[in-house]
């Protein structure tokens, strides 16, 4: 059910989702309300840390970006242009 109130009497209004959107009447003050959407619902809650071990919380944890072996690692010499004479 949809949970609302009427922006004229405030009293609580339930409608069935089916309802959403639409146009009805208050049934307490007669006027007429539009039906919201239907809330998203919360994502699931975060599971609490356990006493887990390094292989369990390793499943946990999404994968890292590894270097690959082709990278070509920066040296110092690298980082400065050469002096020109």
């Amino acid at each position: 059910m949809i949970e609302f109130k009427c922006p004229q009497c405030n009293v609580s209004i339930q409608a069935k989702p089916a309802n959403a959107g639409k146009v009805s009447k208050c049934p307490q003050c007669k006027a007429e309300v539009q039906v919201p959407l239907p809330r998203k619902t919360s994502p699931p809650p975060i599971p609490a840390m356990s006493n887990t071990t390094g292989s369990e919380e390793a499943q946990l944890l999404p994968p890292r970006m590894v270097e690959s072996e082709t990278t070509v690692q920066q040296t110092e010499e690298d980082r400065y242009p050469a002096l020109r004479l």
